[in-house]
């Protein structure tokens, strides 16, 4: 039976980016985001600041980052701080590790450094600590998963590695994407299972309103499935064996 990719309350799922310096930083993309940043004196951004052209230390120095309070989530803890890194939540998994780590590459074409450096950037820093979790690494274009596979090679490593589906573009919108890449499967121009073989990646990372029942069935043999911002109630219920379950790999059933 092909596996699927099971990750509970205990799991986590991290976005990775690079800086100019090559330091891995929890950011989703290439710049930082101007509704959750402000300047290090609280002032709005008023021009893209691209880690692609910031050291570490620019970032620290400038800028600081967070989240504003959400009625949702009453008992979070909110602010800003610097820009955290990924050598910092490594240090923290080893005091307190969760059940599995998704770490989420968001290289990005012509505003990242290449994806060999961005997957050495990431893979030796967390051998480095190696923390006692289990990993997977995602991103959504297939030269970054084939990058992440060719250093686990030469390292003689294991790593499991999921192309989310579909790719996000780096401007325009999201959900425009999401239908185009609906339409395109529909008309049979698009297969998921086929980019992932392309990427050489273990499995795929499915966005749960792009998910067809055509994919469940078509999963070769032993490749994970996970269903990122699906719930108990997504149709994928009706598709599996409750053996053989999907769950939200970004936080488990909601």
């Amino acid at each position: 039976m092909a596996a699927s990719l099971h990750l509970d309350e205990a799991a986590i799922e991290v976005d990775v980016f690079l800086t100019n310096d090559r330091v891995p930083v929890l950011i989703d993309g290439p710049r930082l985001d101007p509704l959750t940043c402000r300047t290090v004196d609280g002032a709005e951004l008023e021009d893209d600041v691209w880690l692609l052209q910031n050291d570490l230390v620019d970032l620290d120095d400038g800028y600081r980052c967070g989240v504003e309070a959400d009625p949702a989530w009453p008992d979070a803890r909110v602010g800003s701080a610097p820009v955290h890194t990924l050598d910092g939540l490594t240090e923290q998994l080893l005091a307190d590790p969760p059940a599995a780590v998704l770490l989420d590459l968001r290289w990005t074409p012509n505003v990242s450094h290449a994806p060999e450096v961005f997957a050495a950037e990431v893979l030796e820093r967390w051998w480095r600590d190696d923390p006692p979790t289990t990993l997977r690494v995602v991103a959504d274009r297939p030269q970054m998963v084939q990058a992440i596979e060719d250093r686990a090679a030469a390292a003689g490593r294991d790593v499991v590695t999921l192309l989310r589906w579909p790719t996000e573009p780096p401007l325009g919108s999201a959900a425009g994407a999401r239908l185009a890449t609906m339409l395109a499967a529909d008309a049979g121009a698009a297969d998921p299972w086929h980019a992932v073989s392309i990427a050489r990646a273990d499995g795929l990372l499915a966005d749960a309103r792009v998910l067809r029942r055509s994919d469940v069935v078509s999963r070769p043999a032993g490749a994970e499935l996970g269903l990122q911002g699906g719930s108990s109630e997504h149709p994928a219920a009706a598709w599996l064996d409750s053996t053989d379950w999907v769950l939200d790999a970004t936080g488990g059933v909601q």
